[in-house]
């Protein structure tokens, strides 16, 4: 009995003690995790209420762009059909304009040479009418005689011809005749048809001004989000090149766009140069080499949006001690703004846990949890014993 209390006052209670203190840590940290679930609930509430709002908005402006564009196509056409309307009725209108001026340009020719022959005519006329007045009536025949040969002389000097003349005019009726009828509404079909043309290219420019505005807005958008990505990209660059230095002493490392002009269909790169040589590939490194590369990226974004908790599954598998026990002090370090909770074998990378839990088996195969708190375990291990830290 003597035995069994010593070891209950040893032993049990302790344990006892140290189970009480965690489960009231325990529902502290649940309490705490309530809270936070709470506040973060509220924010998503609010933050999936705008982006409904956005996408509401995002919808109206491309349904209102895709009509603008089916409304501007509808208008091409109907401007291509007019076009062609117009244009066909403007050719016919230029054909039987060019034979009316053909017309009128013959008829003032002959109306032309008519009158001057007639104007010949009359003087002859008078002429001769002069000459008999003065003249005696013995000399009366003989100039009489004299003034019709200069009239025969005259005529007979000009070279162009009466019955030829006749013949023109009767080409030119043949010709009219063939017109047939003339459609005198032909200048009020081209005076519509201009209106509507005018009315169509006032329609365009006005589209032409929306589908500008519509395109100043894309690229306003696209601008704020090309520069939101790359302020984005520079903090978690730094972190990154940060962090990166703290998990290794003979390294570099960068993030770069794959192209700078088009960020959208490019991705990034992780480039690391462990030497003085060139940089090269995530690709190109080793196990531990990428693990401290992925998890210094990790740790980046989490520098920039942190997360409430992270699980990592023996991601020091691929790591030696001292690369182990630096990743154990940076999470260690950044205990304080999350919770870490981490699968391992390397006692090197358990030193730097607040808690630890394992599994045992006992002789009845039955798997039990054991859990050991190491700050209150330090009263209990010996300074000869205690790892150097």
């Amino acid at each position: 009995m003597e035995n069994k209390k010593i070891r209950i006052q040893s032993v049990l209670s302790p344990e006892e003690n140290n189970l009480n203190k965690i489960l009231k840590e325990s529902e502290e940290s649940t309490l705490k995790l309530n809270n936070m679930i709470s506040n973060l609930d509220e924010k998503l509430i609010i933050v999936e209420k705008d982006l409904l709002e956005n996408r509401n908005k995002e919808k109206e402006l491309s349904k209102g762009y895709k009509g603008l564009i089916s409304k501007r196509d509808a208008l091409r056409e109907e401007k291509k059909k007019l076009e062609a309307k117009y244009e066909k009725e403007f050719e016919a209108f230029d054909k039987i304009k060019e034979a009316c001026s053909q017309i009128r340009y013959s008829i003032n020719e002959y109306v032309t040479l008519n009158q001057n022959l007639g104007e010949e005519m009359e003087l002859f006329y008078n002429e001769v009418k002069t000459e008999l007045e003065v003249e005696n009536l013995e000399n009366s025949a003989k100039k009489l005689k004299d003034i019709l040969d200069t009239v025969e002389k005259a005529l007979n000097s000009k070279s162009i011809d009466i019955k030829e003349l006749q013949n023109k005019v009767n080409n030119l009726k043949t010709r009219i005749s063939s017109f047939g009828s003339i459609n005198m509404k032909a200048v009020e079909i081209y005076d519509k048809l201009n209106d509507e043309f005018n009315i169509l290219l006032e329609k365009r420019e006005t589209l032409n001004l929306e589908k500008k505005e519509v395109l100043d807005f894309i690229k306003e958008m696209d601008d704020k989000k090309q520069e939101k990505f790359m302020d984005t990209f520079g903090h978690l660059e730094k972190h990154f090149v940060n962090i990166f230095s703290k998990l290794s002493t003979k390294g570099k490392v960068e993030l770069i766009v794959e192209d700078e002009k088009d960020l959208w269909n490019s991705g990034v790169l992780i480039r690391v140069k462990l030497s003085e040589k060139n940089y090269l590939d995530i690709k190109a490194l080793s196990g531990g080499e990428k693990t401290i590369t992925a998890v210094a990226f990790i740790f980046a974004v989490q520098e920039f949006n942190p997360a409430s908790f992270y699980v990592f599954d023996e991601i020091d598998a691929a790591l030696d001690i001292m690369n182990s026990e630096k990743l154990g002090k940076l999470i260690r370090e950044n205990a304080h703004k999350a919770q870490y909770i981490v699968v391992s074998h390397s006692e090197h990378f358990i030193q730097s846990a607040q808690s630890i839990y394992g599994v045992t088996m006992d002789a009845s195969k039955i798997s039990s949890v054991v859990s050991l708190d190491l700050k209150d375990m330090a009263d209990y291990i010996d300074d000869e014993v205690a790892p150097k830290s």
